[in-house]
């Protein structure tokens, strides 16, 4: 499995504070098998995290988010995310953004050497026969049009959601979460007990 990292905030972008935090993340993910393709540190701004968000989404399966969380008005992270969940790109422009995200990930992140045998086996385990079924899903999914989209995405209106914050207990405003939904707090060793 692969995944990003996304480091949000004006202090790290700015210099004034150090992202170790991806550094730490990274080498918890090998120790676990799960390779990181990239880390990026994006800026307080609504925008920008959400295309950072959709752009780490269409290259991996796994997106972690550090910072971003905090108790100030500066951190839009949750936004983003919510922007994201629940008002997918249906208008013409966001499409089109979106398709082209894909289009790019698909043809920049090809599967490593060191991945293949894996790979082919999970093909195999999902019954996927014929060699490499990825340019047959990306014919499919460059002929998708935005009705498609709608029709995809009326299946989740008032479906819950899933995601996952990582952070100090004592900076992430746990009632700020609680206004999302339900959500279980983890220990560390929880997540990652290597």
């Amino acid at each position: 499995m692969n995944a990003v990292i996304l480091s949000v905030g004006d202090e790290l972008v700015h210099g004034q504070t150090v992202d170790s935090n991806s550094a730490w993340l990274s080498a918890r993910l090998a120790a676990c098998g799960v390779m990181t393709l990239y880390h990026q540190t994006v800026a307080d701004d609504l925008d920008a995290t959400a295309k950072a968000i959709r752009a780490a989404a269409a290259a991996a399966p796994l997106v972690i988010l550090t910072g971003g969380l905090g108790p100030t008005d500066d951190d839009l992270t949750r936004q983003a995310l919510a922007r994201l969940l629940r008002r997918p790109p249906l208008d013409a422009k966001r499409f089109g953004e979106t398709k082209r995200t894909i289009e790019e990930g698909y043809r920049v992140n090809p599967t490593p050497f060191r991945s293949i045998p894996a790979t082919v086996q999970r093909w195999e385990e999902e019954g996927i026969i014929g060699g490499d079924p990825r340019p047959r899903r990306f014919a499919q999914v460059l002929g998708y049009g935005r009705k498609d989209l709608e029709t995809f995405a009326s299946r989740f209106k008032d479906r819950p959601m899933t995601f996952y914050v990582l952070g100090h207990r004592d900076r992430v405003p746990l009632d700020g979460l609680k206004a999302l939904g339900g959500f279980e707090e983890k220990t560390l060793e929880q997540i990652f007990p290597y």
